[in-house]
């Protein structure tokens, strides 16, 4: 985990925010002491659950990051709707 995992986690556990990171060493240590999280799924996730993006405009989103190098598990957020 570098500094600014660390730094992320430590301002959200005294402030009492939210941590966005897919660091899976960042991710240990913020469930580890109880600081929400999300990874980018979940982010985005969060936006379609919210109505802020469509699932059509969140799998845009997420096309986009795999072709900067992001390594998803699925190619559209339809595959991690209850079925």
């Amino acid at each position: 985990m570098g500094k600014g995992e660390a730094d992320c986690i430590a301002f959200a556990r005294t402030r009492g925010g939210i941590v966005l990171t897919d660091d899976r060493d960042a991710r240990r240590v913020a469930q580890a002491i109880g600081v929400d999280l999300f990874g980018a799924l979940g982010a985005l996730v969060n936006l379609v659950d919210q109505g802020t993006l469509s699932i059509a405009q969140a799998d845009e989103l997420l096309a986009e990051m795999q072709r900067h190098g992001y390594h998803s598990p699925v190619n559209s957020l339809s595959e991690l709707e209850d079925g």
